[in-house]
């Protein structure tokens, strides 16, 4: 592989075909210039300068180098250019995991601060159960997410942004005795054990927003995140009882995130968000 400044010193070499001339313009010594055309040689498989009487020449690879270097280079510098202006600027592009009903009353707010702090980045969205989003991260499938009760991992940051409570929501004390619960959040798994007089009867699916119709429609008591029953259903459902379990919302990225001030400006906002 060439690197940029392989290309700058193969110009300057191809340009004066002088060993001792190009080594003083480059500010480097005349055997450190000999060692790395050897190696770009080598690397390459080819030689790019041949010895004559005139002194230096090009070899027909050589040749065919030089009319490509000086594009080659301007497209690095271009390149180098663009993502200084999209530091500049704060244009970047992120995916971003969180469960589906978490989005539903996190995201407008994530978005309002962003678009206040750095209206140039991008959110592609990905939902799913928590425990894919951190496996997704940490496979580099996502840049970071908003997980609940994230296991901690040596490769992770995990900032708490709030908590919750999971608990029985229904319409009214006459409600039909039925439990609707989703069976794929640990959640809901916790809490059945800690409730008494579980009805028989259990519906159950894999979507809160259904779980929380369900419910508003009187065909049974739901266990919901506090925050997704006002989101969705605002105060027409009512705890029942007095047991819960307390959810931790956490942010979770690699420590590569902070690295770009768009990435950096991407955290203040979700952490400033007031979810």
């Amino acid at each position: 592989m060439i690197s940029s400044e392989d290309l700058t010193w193969f110009i300057e070499l191809a340009n004066r075909l002088h060993m001792t001339r190009t080594s003083e313009r480059l500010g480097i010594s005349q055997p450190a210039l000999s060692h790395w055309l050897k190696k770009l040689e080598h690397n390459l498989g080819k030689p790019l300068f041949r010895r004559s009487k005139q002194g230096m020449e090009l070899t027909e690879f050589g040749e065919k180098l030089k009319e490509q270097s000086s594009i080659l280079q301007q497209n690095w510098l271009d390149f180098i250019q663009a993502l200084d202006n999209d530091e500049k600027t704060l244009k970047a592009r992120f995916r971003f995991g969180l469960h589906a009903s978490v989005a539903v009353f996190a995201l407008p707010t994530i978005y309002k601060v962003l678009g206040q702090k750095a209206p140039g980045i991008r959110l592609n969205l990905q939902h799913g159960l928590s425990r894919h989003i951190l496996e997704d991260i940490i496979s580099k499938r996502l840049d970071l997410g908003i997980v609940v009760n994230p296991t901690p991992h040596p490769d992770l940051i995990i900032k708490e942004l709030y908590k919750d409570e999971v608990r029985v929501y229904s319409l009214n004390s006459k409600v039909k005795q039925r439990l609707i619960v989703h069976p794929g959040l640990f959640q809901s798994q916790e809490l059945k054990l800690k409730l008494k007089n579980i009805p028989e009867e259990v519906i159950e699916t894999d979507s809160l927003e259904v779980a929380t119709h369900l419910a508003l429609a009187g065909e049974g008591m739901a266990l919901l995140p506090e925050r997704v029953a006002q989101a969705l259903a605002g105060n027409k459902l009512k705890p029942v009882g007095g047991v819960s379990v307390t959810d931790r919302h956490c942010l979770v990225y690699r420590p590569t995130l902070r690295e770009t001030l768009a990435g950096q400006k991407l955290i203040e906002a979700i952490k400033e968000a007031k979810i």
